[in-house]
Parts: C-alpha cells; sequence; structure tokens
C-alpha cells in the first residue's frame, strides 16, 4: 500500500489501523455476487500485479471516518451506538433506490467495479445523497470525517495494485489485465440500496487487505429497522 494512505505506523496504537465507515454491502443480492465472481476470475491470473480483494471484504464506502472523534478520543462502542442513531434518522425517510454495478476498470492503484446511477450512466454520483446523509449523521454524533468530495466516483474495489507497474513486462501485464476486462466483464448489473452498514473498518497493509466488522445495519424508508447490535472493535 503506499504509504501516504496508511492509517497507522508499527510502533502506534493498534487503535490507529481500526476507523468507523459506512459500508453498502452486496453479499445479500445474489445477481451482484454472480457478477462480481465474474470479475474476480478474471483478475485471478494476475496475482503478480494486483491482489484481489476477498468475497467476504467485497463493499462500496459511502463514508469513512477517522479512528478519533473531535474529542480527540478513539471511538468506542458507545460512540458508534450513538452514530447508529443519528445515522438511522438521517435515513428513515430516504427511499431505497437502484444502480448499476459495473463495469470494472484498471485505475492507477486498483481494479475498480464502478456504482453508477440507473438509466444514465453520466447522470449524478448515485452515492451523492446518502453521503450527505451519513456526513450529518457522523457529525452529530461527534465522529471526524476527511473533507467531502469534490468529485465523488462510487464504487467497490475488486483488486488493489500490489507492485508498481514500471517495467515493460508488468506494464504489459497492466495492459493486458485492463484489455481482458473490456472483453469479458465489461457490463453492468442492477442492484437495489435499501440498507447500509456502520462497522469497524481495519487496514491490513501487510496482506494489502481492508476487512470490517458488521455493527448496526441501517435500513432506508420502509425497510424494517432491527434493534441496534451490540458493537464490537475489530480485532
Amino acid at each position: 500500500m503506499n504509504p501516504k494512505r496508511l492509517w497507522g505506523s508499527e510502533d502506534g496504537p493498534d487503535a490507529n489501523w481500526i476507523r468507523p465507515h459506512v459500508l453498502w454491502l452486496p453479499h445479500e443480492q445474489p445477481q451482484v455476487l454472480t457478477y462480481l465472481r465474474e470479475v474476480a476470475d478474471v483478475i485471478a491470473p494476475y496475482t503478480d500485479i494486483v491482489a484481489p480483494v476477498a468475497e467476504p471484504d467485497w463493499h462500496w464506502t459511502v463514508q469513512a471516518a477517522y479512528s478519533r472523534g473531535a474529542d480527540g478520543r478513539y471511538t468506542d462502542t458507545a460512540a458508534l451506538d450513538l452514530a447508529a442513531k443519528h445515522l438511522q434518522d438521517q435515513l428513515k425517510d430516504l427511499a431505497p433506490f437502484e444502480v448499476y454495478v459495473g463495469p470494472p476498470a484498471v485505475s492507477r492503484s486498483a481494479v475498480i467495479t464502478r456504482v453508477l446511477p440507473v438509466g444514465e450512466c453520466d447522470g449524478p454520483d448515485p452515492g451523492s445523497v446518502p453521503n450527505q446523509r451519513v456526513r450529518s449523521g457522523l457529525g452529530a454524533a461527534g465522529l471526524l470525517m476527511p473533507p467531502a468530495a469534490e468529485h465523488r466516483c462510487s464504487h467497490l474495489t475488486s483488486a488493489y495494485g500490489s507492485t508498481t507497474t514500471n517495467t515493460p513486462r508488468l506494464a504489459a501485464r497492466a495492459d493486458d489485465l485492463a484489455s481482458t476486462l473490456i472483453h469479458k466483464a465489461r457490463r453492468h448489473i442492477t442492484a437495489t440500496v435499501s440498507s447500509v452498514w456502520l462497522v469497524w473498518e481495519r487496514q491490513r497493509p501487510q496482506d494489502v487487505r481492508y476487512t470490517f466488522e458488521r455493527v448496526h445495519q441501517l435500513h432506508l424508508q420502509g425497510a424494517p429497522v432491527r434493534a441496534p447490535g451490540q458493537a464490537r472493535r475489530q480485532g
């Protein structure tokens, strides 16, 4: 991983590697999983240049927060529970909506699978409205977040770059991966966004991986609302 993207350091507190995130997860929608598995199959022969994201880790980040809140303290169970209440209040009157998942593309540091608005792929990013509400909910609970992005690019990461493709051979491999994705997975499927998850996300740079622990499922308008679960920091 790029050192500039690291959340913590080897000699720092373990808590620095863990941050609250709000994610949309595809695991309850079989058509999305089938498609993402197709993308994963295309990526599988290219582990010399990328680190594929494991199926349990597939997600679309709606909003990330920092390890420490506005009070300078590490976010704990109580703060996460409070954030869940504020988030549910923000999302309760937002109607579920559909998105396109796909096609995949190779970026400078990853293979991403785009999340696009249904019907008009050049329309507003579908994450804009839920992101604004999620930012309001997290902020009301005292969580700190990176500045709001001026231009959003909602996506699921299918693989992270694991090496610099700075030789002719590696550059050719990256070009071949991009070409293969176009020929074998250049389509999209429709998914429904009816809930998001508040999670503990852990950055694991040694594995070129992000994992997460689901804590609170937050439902959009009309979806059943469950009692908040017990939040636990991911180990």
